[in-house]
């Protein structure tokens, strides 16, 4: 199950959410409300879930600074191989309950956590 701690190491300033919701919603309805959530909040989403009574939220300012950091066009390094990619989305999505880039690995687009590259 993921809590706090799942992030802590990374992303000491982790705060956790919880948002109630009289119906049950549909994931799409739940995505924009997360976004929303965020976005007002100026913090960036490492991960939520949704239990069709609540939604909580794992968000963190340090991760949103990190995420300013890789706009369309950025070029990053896989940490585990060192090769090089291209961020090819405009913006971060959610995708799998946690923000996601697109990147290009030569001819090869992919998706990939966020996270995966700090």
């Amino acid at each position: 199950m993921i809590n706090k701690n799942t992030f802590k190491k990374k992303f000491p300033d982790v705060q956790e959410h919880t948002l109630s919701t009289a119906t049950v919603l549909d994931r799409r309805k739940i995505e924009n409300i997360v976004l929303v959530f965020v976005n007002a909040m100026e913090t960036g989403l490492l991960n939520y879930s949704y239990n069709g009574e609540a939604i909580t939220l794992f968000t963190s300012e340090l991760f949103q600074s990190k995420l300013d950091e890789m706009p369309k066009g950025t070029t990053l390094s896989d940490p585990h191989t060192g090769k090089k990619c291209t961020v090819i989305s405009d913006a971060p999505y959610i995708m799998c309950c946690e923000m996601c880039i697109s990147v290009d690995f030569v001819g090869h687009p992919e998706a990939y956590s966020c996270t995966y590259f700090m």
